[in-house]
């Protein structure tokens, strides 16, 4: 009998993030005998040791490890070391390649509905995201605009994909077709917040907010009221994870049916398991084979992640530095899709 194929999410924290009921849901459709899982943790040297040793074939990585993590890769996709971010690692028999489907998420969600070509978009933040959605701007031949609280990190960023900083006191006296919020202000549980003043909305045509819990952020809906055509993160959620299945398969993903679960997720039909593991299920879409073998399986490699710190951290050779980092063929360049 053929070994279940384990995938996961690395990330903290992971009580809200749907990717787990995403993609399990894409897998069944799929055919395929796999089991997604939340690993959250505060220790991303040992739970990268954790994946090349239990052979986890493909993890998707999110807050806050999407920068750190990218010296822990054995090969990077050019597109990763571009954006200089890391949201997808795909295990080649212990060898880990890093790679982002974040920027292609995002442009496929916005393709078709804005024009991009010859426009300045601002982007609203300085993390990770923010630096494949610049990349994805630059790539449809907009002009990006990053916009960010502190000036160091924004600035830096802004170095980096040679665009201009504006700085979020003075974003009234910016003039933009459209923004795209890359921040996590307005994210659940602080669903009350938004990351811009109201009145600076009515300037810009759109409005993009790659948050996708809850779908109608206190940004989107301010920018609805000010007469701005809004986009919620669910699109981009749901193709950069299509994308990563299609790393990790080589197959299509099921998208119109994975948006159907995030959706139904989203209305209220979400709720965590029992024995506070941090993840999310659809009533009534619960696989019934091995469901109490794979929770014991999952529980004891969380366990077996804390447990070894210490003795990873105690042996020479385990811990990979940026020289390790060799990226794979086409070093630099751009994506041909």
């Amino acid at each position: 009998m053929a070994k279940q194929e384990i995938f996961g999410i690395i990330g903290n924290p992971l009580v809200h993030s749907l990717s787990p009921v995403m993609h399990n849901a894409a897998y069944r459709e799929m055919g395929i005998d796999g089991s997604y899982e939340p690993f959250e943790t505060d220790d991303l040297r040992t739970t990268i040791h954790m994946i090349r040793d239990r052979n986890i074939r493909g993890v998707s990585v999110t807050l806050p490890f999407k920068e750190s993590v990218l010296p822990l890769m054995d090969d990077l996709e050019s597109d990763a070391v571009r954006i200089g971010s890391v949201n997808t690692i795909t295990n080649r028999e212990g060898r880990l390649l890093g790679s982002n489907t974040d920027w292609r998420g995002l442009i496929s969600d916005l393709r078709g509905r804005f024009a991009i070509r010859g426009k300045t978009i601002a982007v609203l933040g300085a993390g990770g995201a923010a630096r494949a959605a610049a990349y994805a701007v630059q790539m449809e031949g907009g002009n990006p605009v990053i916009v960010n609280r502190t000036s160091a990190r924004g600035e830096r960023v802004a170095r980096d994909f040679g665009c201009a900083f504006h700085p979020l006191s003075e974003i009234t006296n910016l003039r933009a077709s459209g923004m795209i919020n890359t921040t996590s202000v307005g994210m659940m549980p602080h669903e009350d917040q938004s990351p811009v003043p109201a009145h600076t909305l009515g300037r810009f045509r759109w409005v993009m907010d790659i948050v996708y819990n809850p779908q109608s952020t206190r940004l989107l809906r301010e920018a609805r009221e000010r007469g701005c055509e809004t986009v919620n993160g669910i699109g981009m959620f749901v193709n950069q994870g299509a994308e990563q299945i299609r790393l990790w398969t080589g197959m299509a993903a099921p998208r119109e049916l994975m948006r159907g679960v995030v959706e139904e997720a989203l209305r209220g039909g979400g709720r965590r398991t029992e024995g506070g593991d941090q993840r999310t299920e659809i009533r009534g879409q619960r696989s019934e084979d091995g469901g109490r073998s794979r929770r014991e399986e999952d529980r004891g490699l969380r366990s077996e992640i804390r447990g070894r710190r210490s003795e990873v951290r105690g042996r020479r050779g385990e811990r990979l530095s940026a020289k390790g980092i060799r990226a794979v063929e086409g070093f630099g360049g751009t994506s041909s899709e």
